[in-house]
């Protein structure tokens, strides 16, 4: 329907930009785990509430 009614520009803008946007919110709101054990790591994305 969207490719119909906006073609396929637009199609293809929202297709890319939708993982894009996703891709850089993931970057800035994971948590950093480059010095921690992969068992610390794993607590540390559960979070405290769970571990």
């Amino acid at each position: 329907m969207a490719l119909d009614r906006f073609g396929v520009e637009f199609v293809l803008l929202v297709g890319g930009g939708v993982p894009a946007i996703g891709g850089l919110v993931s970057q800035f709101l994971a948590p950093e785990t480059t010095d921690l054990d992969l068992a610390r790591a794993a607590r540390t994305a559960r979070g405290p509430a769970e571990g």
